[in-house]
């Protein structure tokens, strides 16, 4: 009985050993359909066929690969805290200089 779930029959031996003699011919095909099928679908299922046979499936997206890296700010020393809060506190103030830019006198006219 585990032969069976394991498809270890000898229709399944035969069935994959005869798709193992006919697999350049159906690549063929499949190739012939990407490029000349009138169907956009059957063009488009048939070349995404043949890339995944030429190069595997792509991986699944990963949310957590995109993640920034964590900084962890314990293991910075005391005199490192005390840089990176002057850093911060000068970006805040350069940022809020840009912001709200100085408010400038009256316009000048030149009348000459």
């Amino acid at each position: 009985m585990l032969g069976l779930r394991r498809g270890n029959t000898p229709d399944y031996k035969r069935c994959r050993e005869l798709c193992r003699q006919h697999s350049e011919q159906s690549a063929l095909g499949m190739i012939d359909l990407a490029a000349n099928s009138l169907d956009d679908r059957v063009r488009f299922m048939a070349n995404q066929w043949v890339y995944e046979q030429a190069w595997g499936k792509p991986r699944e997206y990963d949310p957590a690969e995109d993640a920034p890296p964590k900084l962890d700010l314990l293991r910075l020393s005391p005199e490192q805290r005390q840089e990176l809060r002057r850093l911060i506190e000068f970006a805040r103030i350069s940022r809020t200089e840009i912001s709200q830019p100085e408010a400038q006198g009256p316009l000048s006219t030149d009348s000459s």
